[in-house]
């Protein structure tokens, strides 16, 4: 089991680094999106990125999904992969054809941003693999440098784009170059790697069935996962939908960031591990464990100094999306754990149940969406339902966790209650120091010093464990 904890404590080490680095531009690039982009240019805006983020949860990894999961690749099986992924391609741009016409898009006036967004979903699904096979040969250091490349050259594109050219088609183009130049060098770098698995030792029938039934999920998690998109659309229009996107971009930066820190260095472990017949609960409740020790006391850092940093980031938009992110946040965090649990369902091989799952979610969704609808609901009722309804989600997964790895929770329960109570004190400090300090630098300093101190004081070799960035 060693070897397996060194294989997610490696593959953290370096994604962390090219997370704080990517998040420091990512934050550059959301500040300058707020003063450049008015309120209906942030809603068109919003149109494309809902394009950009359904072509990252359907093409990436796509029908590639297998290739990490099961551990295998080879030549042959590529291409195979590769005609499915083609295939469904080009029928998700036929439908995007067709929702152009049937929603009476002004294509004539919006053609950029249209060609723009059939680029970058083109440009995803038949890139993604290459991504996936630098996963496969434990490539995570190099990764993690060709991202950091990638989207250093993202951000001096857009500042020499902003000044001839229209903001909101810099900002879209500046997505696309940034795709563009990660797969273009994770496929020269992967053409220098041989294959791992010969062909006569591969199941190509079973690589399918895996890797379709994940995009069938992807298809249906991205699906349901935007239906208060369609309800803002339906209901308020462009002018709310860009400022509230805004939010969104804010809430989720740090799941966006976090999560796949912890997703990417556990996935393909738990897989390995399965393939070789180990049980790998105890491992992932320790990682679940010091999960929850980084992103609640994040989440509730931000949270507190959120108002402060939207005013400061956005001026006289900040006080609009600071209301939004008010509600955002927590559905943020709560998903957060939704987005770890799943992982460890994908990586367990249970797709099929996942797809049942993700049908009954979608339904449930949009049926909700329409009652929304139906009955006028106002942006404030609408807020609080997104909350509630995100923690319901959240119990009905931990139920799924608990039947595939039988062990898992009852290892939580056994190694995490120090965790608990320092989070505990550490919540509760948190917003007591909010309501009598209102200097955001002296509460942020104050916040790490806290909750530096309870873990010294409680729990000394967690926190010099995740200092070392050991997150098992």
């Amino acid at each position: 089991m060693n070897r397996y904890f060194n294989l997610i404590n490696n593959t953290f080490k370096w994604q962390l680094f090219a997370t704080l680095y990517i998040t420091i531009l990512q934050v550059a690039t959301l500040i300058l999106l707020g003063r450049y982009l008015d309120n209906n240019a942030l809603g068109s805006f919003a149109v494309f990125q809902m394009i950009f983020r359904m072509a990252l949860a359907i093409f990436d990894p796509g029908m590639f999904f297998s290739v990490v999961q099961k551990h295998e690749v080879s030549s042959k099986l590529l291409k195979l992969l590769t005609r499915h992924q083609l295939v469904y391609l080009f029928i998700c741009l036929i439908i995007l054809c067709f929702s152009i016409f049937i929603l009476k898009i002004n294509y004539v006036s919006n053609i950029i941003l249209i060609a723009f967004s059939f680029l970058i979903l083109f440009l995803i699904g038949i890139g993604s693999y290459t991504q996936q096979v630098l996963i496969l040969k434990d490539k995570q250091k190099d990764i993690a440098i060709i991202q950091m490349l990638a989207y250093s050259i993202e951000l001096v594109v857009l500042l020499i784009l902003l000044m001839y050219y229209n903001p909101v088609y810099c900002f879209s183009f500046s997505i696309i170059i940034r795709f563009f130049v990660m797969y273009l060098i994770n496929y020269l770098y992967g053409k220098t790697l041989s294959d791992s698995t010969k062909d006569n030792q591969i199941d190509f029938d079973s690589h399918v069935h895996s890797s379709r039934f994940n995009l069938y999920n992807q298809v249906l998690s991205f699906i349901q996962g935007h239906y208060d998109t369609a309800f803002i659309i339906l209901m308020f229009g462009l002018s709310i939908l860009g400022p509230y996107n805004l939010a969104i971009e804010f809430s989720f930066i740090l799941f966006s960031k976090v999560n796949p820190l912890f997703n990417k260095s556990i996935f393909p472990v738990i897989a390995k591990a399965k393939k070789e017949h180990q049980v790998p609960d105890s491992m992932m409740a320790r990682q679940f464990i010091n999960f929850i020790c980084v992103i609640i006391p994040l989440y509730v850092i931000l949270y507190v100094n959120s108002n402060s940093i939207l005013t400061w980031a956005y001026l006289e938009k900040g006080s609009e999306i600071y209301y939004y992110s008010s509600f955002i946040l927590f559905v943020a965090l709560i998903k957060a754990f939704n987005n770890i649990l799943f992982t460890y369902l994908l990586a367990s091989g249970a797709t099929k149940s996942i797809f049942y799952w993700n049908t009954g979610i979608l339904l449930i969704n949009y049926s909700i969406c329409f009652i929304l609808y139906w009955n006028q609901w106002s942006m404030d009722h609408f807020l609080y339902f997104s909350v509630a309804y995100s923690f319901v989600v959240l119990l009905f997964l931990m139920i799924q966790t608990s039947y595939h790895f039988p062990l898992f929770f009852n290892e939580i329960k056994s190694n995490g209650l120090t965790a608990f109570l320092i989070l505990f004190f550490l919540v509760s400090i948190l917003f007591g120091l909010q309501m009598v300090l209102h200097n955001p630098i002296i509460l942020l300093i104050l916040s790490i010093l806290v909750y530096v101190l309870l873990f010294l004081i409680l729990d000394r070799k967690r926190l010099f464990n995740l200092l070392n960035l050991k997150i098992v």
